[in-house]
This record gives C-alpha cells, sequence and structure tokens, in this order.
C-alpha cells in the first residue's frame, strides 16, 4: 500500500514539474527575452587537437584546449564546468561555473549548471537557490524549472514542487 502511494506522489509531482515547465513557455510575451547564448565551440570545427580521421580527444585534453582560450569568455568557462561535471569533479566544476557568472551576470544556464553541481555535491539548499536565481533571469528556462522540481521531489517536498 505504500508503495502505490509512493508511485502515486511521485507520478503528481512530475505532472506538477510538467505543468509548471509549460506554464512558463506558455506565458504572454511582453517583451522579449535577452538572447542567451546557445552555442557554446563552433559545431562545424573539428575537435581540438583531432587530425581528420582520429579519435576524439579524451575530456582532459579538451579541458586544456579550454584553458588555453581567453579567460575572457563566459562560455569557456561554462563548458569547462561541464566537462569538470562529467569526469566528477565537482570542486573544479563549482568554481568554473561561478567564474562564467562573474564574466556574464545574467547566464541562466550556468546557474543552472550550478544547481546540478551543487546537487551532486550534497548541498540542496545551495542548488535550490541557483536554479531559482536561472529562473528569476529567464522566467522560460525550463531545464530551471525541471531540475528544481526534481530537487523538491528528492527532498520530499511535493508540495513545493506544485507551487
Amino acid at each position: 500500500m505504500m508503495r502505490k502511494q509512493r508511485r502515486t506522489h511521485a507520478r503528481l509531482a512530475m505532472a506538477a514539474v510538467g505543468l509548471l515547465a509549460l506554464a512558463a513557455c506558455s506565458r504572454k510575451k511582453e517583451e522579449p527575452a535577452p538572447p542567451i547564448e546557445t552555442s557554446r565551440i563552433d559545431p562545424n570545427a573539428p575537435a581540438p587537437g583531432t587530425i581528420k580521421g582520429t579519435e576524439p580527444m579524451p575530456a582532459s585534453n579538451s579541458i586544456d584546449y579550454l584553458k588555453s582560450l581567453p579567460e575572457t569568455s563566459a562560455v569557456v568557462h561554462l563548458n569547462m564546468g561541464d566537462l569538470y561535471l562529467k569526469q566528477g569533479s565537482r570542486p573544479e566544476a563549482i568554481q568554473e561555473y561561478r567564474r562564467a557568472i562573474e564574466l556574464k551576470p545574467r547566464y541562466p544556464e550556468a546557474y543552472n549548471n550550478l544547481g546540478l553541481a551543487y546537487q551532486r555535491s550534497g548541498d540542496s539548499l545551495s542548488a535550490e537557490r541557483s536554479f531559482k536565481e536561472a529562473i528569476s533571469i529567464d522566467s522560460r528556462f525550463t531545464k530551471a524549472y525541471s531540475n528544481l522540481g526534481t530537487l523538491y521531489l528528492r527532498q520530499g517536498k511535493n508540495q513545493e514542487g506544485l507551487t
């Protein structure tokens, strides 16, 4: 019986997360949102340090490549944070996301990814703050709503996930 209730609660929470994401997308468009950097590294360029017909370089080499790029690019730090997070290096990922935010304070993707890094580090309070900041910057950024709802669900805060 308890298992059935848990499943029902989980389904309700996930449905609420989906509804929140849909509601965020369907709001009136009063003014255009500021442009979001969606492209990072040129997708048409060959992988850095590769020769045609060879395997892509490992993530550690990608980090070296990104470190060689100008320090002033928030996108570079976002990419470095993503690579560190993939490797499980959460403190380094957090540092890179913070640097991206220093360079570009209204960067919802960096706040969202910072929230994910905090969540994986076990810092739920900082994760929640980061997701909420991403939402406050761009109320249509559905990934942040989804991640915040998932955080609430994992904490057993089903009511917060519904509001």
